[in-house]
């Protein structure tokens, strides 16, 4: 079998049998060669498209997981943004109460001041009222001689006459 025509040569009835044979020999050998070639080429086809039905599954499989993995993803980027929200509502707050605090502080170190200012006061008020009523209490008691040395002088006079 060759790659160029072969020569048939011309005989007394046309061309050459043995020509003519050798032809269809060659044909034949062709055909047996591309059948061949198409059930090769028919079954690695075949086994291509199968190849490709499961690389199309697994990249479904794979597409489905991406979604599954973005809507996760798209969850934690929001509990993340909610957790952040939460954490500075959290420091605003911790912020006041720390400024409260301090306030409430001086507060309580003046109030304590002004409280430890007071209880000296009373604890010198007795001595003070004392000391403020002393003057009063020995009038009193100078008084209250004079009313009785009174009493006794009136008790010792007659009594009035009622003139009629």
């Amino acid at each position: 079998m060759s790659t160029k025509p072969p020569d048939l040569g011309n005989g007394l009835f046309g061309y050459r049998k043995s020509a003519v044979h050798q032809i269809i020999g060659d044909r034949d050998v062709l055909l047996r060669h591309a059948d061949g070639r198409v059930r090769l080429a028919e079954s690695k086809v075949a086994a291509l498209e199968a190849e490709v039905a499961s690389i199309m599954e697994v990249d479904g499989r794979k597409d489905e997981h991406m979604a599954h993995l973005r809507a996760q993803l798209d969850e934690l980027t929001n509990r993340a943004a909610e957790m952040e929200r939460r954490w500075q509502h959290v420091e605003a707050e911790a912020n006041r109460v720390a400024a409260w605090r301090a306030r409430v502080s001086t507060r309580a170190r003046s109030t304590a001041t002004r409280l430890q200012d007071l209880d000296a006061v009373m604890g010198d008020l007795p001595v003070r009222v004392e000391r403020a009523f002393a003057p009063t209490v020995d009038r009193v008691a100078s008084l209250k001689r004079r009313l009785e040395t009174a009493a006794g002088v009136l008790r010792s006079l007659p009594p009035p006459h009622s003139g009629g």
